[in-house]
């Protein structure tokens, strides 16, 4: 499946608001989450090797690049936004589709 690009892409939530189209000027790897919806950059679709409606929903984001390990790090990724951040900084291991693994 080829990349595509956000600014092309539209997921079943609907087109992106303000907020996450400006992510797309970002030069680096990120994410907006609106509820369930993901939306991702192009920077993020390069580094995970998946195209934007691949990584539409937070349970795809955790399902495709965590595989058996995304209840665990869901987990992980809930209580740390439940915290407001406040645990610190969290590295956590994700599989990119060619099988590499990255830490963000």
């Amino acid at each position: 499946m080829p990349l595509q690009n956000p600014q092309d892409a539209e997921t079943s939530a609907g087109p992106p608001s303000g907020i996450a189209r400006l992510v797309d000027l970002l030069p680096k790897p990120a994410a907006v989450r609106e509820g369930d919806a993901l939306y991702v950059n192009a920077a993020t679709c390069a580094l995970t090797g998946y195209a934007v409606d691949a990584l539409a929903t937070i349970d795809q984001w955790f399902k495709t690049l965590y595989g058996e390990r995304h209840l665990a790090m869901r987990m992980i990724y809930e209580r740390h936004r439940r915290n407001d951040g406040g645990d610190g900084p969290t590295v956590m291991p994700l599989t990119t589709r060619d099988g590499t693994h990255c830490y963000v």
